[in-house]
């Protein structure tokens, strides 16, 4: 019982997803040709917006999907390039970050839907179709940097004078006992040397 509950819940998450985004990025697989074909999707600031995990927009991002069909199996080449806006971690300020990735996922049919891996996934025989929208943002959102930030020197200036405030380096350099100890720690090291 407990199973078939879970299995609901991830159909009803499924289905919500699916309706917020329109199905603007499944692929149906059962009527895709033998061989190679290819699926190109716009990620847009509108679907970025609508995920609350992470604070992304902009865009566009441009996901190309290469899908080789080999019987009942399907091999997805996910490409993404484009951009999205985020905010710096250091001054909080909009940032534009590029994104160019891509990922190898396979795909099989089987009885019910179930993510083998992170490179493998099953879908169900009588709903033979691959809602990619989760896995075009995954792989945006970790296709950026775990630190986000300006190159140094580029924040907005209003914070980075407050930044260069609460910086314990430029404390030091301003106090003028370390520049003291500083001078008779090196004349030291100077008489050492000789």
């Amino acid at each position: 019982m407990q199973c078939a509950s879970r299995a609901l819940l991830f159909l009803a998450e499924k289905l919500v997803a699916h309706m917020s985004h329109g199905g603007r990025y499944t692929i149906h697989l059962k009527g895709l040709p033998q061989g190679v074909s290819t699926e190109d999707f716009v990620v847009e600031s509108a679907f970025l917006e609508s995920r609350p995990t992470f604070d992304l927009s902009g865009g566009p991002v441009v996901c190309t999907i290469r899908v080789d069909r080999v019987g009942e199996t399907y091999d997805l080449l996910l490409t993404l390039a484009g951009s999205v806006q985020t905010h710096c971690d250091r001054c909080l300020a909009p940032l534009e970050m590029r994104i160019d990735t891509s990922q190898h996922i396979v795909v099989k049919l089987g009885d019910q839907y179930e993510e083998v891996s992170d490179e493998e996934i099953i879908v169900p025989h009588h709903s033979p179709s691959l809602d990619c929208a989760d896995l075009i943002y995954d792989l945006i959102v970790l296709s950026l940097p775990i630190s986000r930030m300006h190159p140094e020197g580029e924040c907005t200036e209003d914070m980075q004078a407050i930044l260069d405030d609460l910086d314990p380096a430029a404390e030091e350099e301003t106090d003028g006992r370390w520049a003291k100890l500083s001078a008779l720690r090196n004349s030291l090291q100077q008489e050492k040397d000789k």
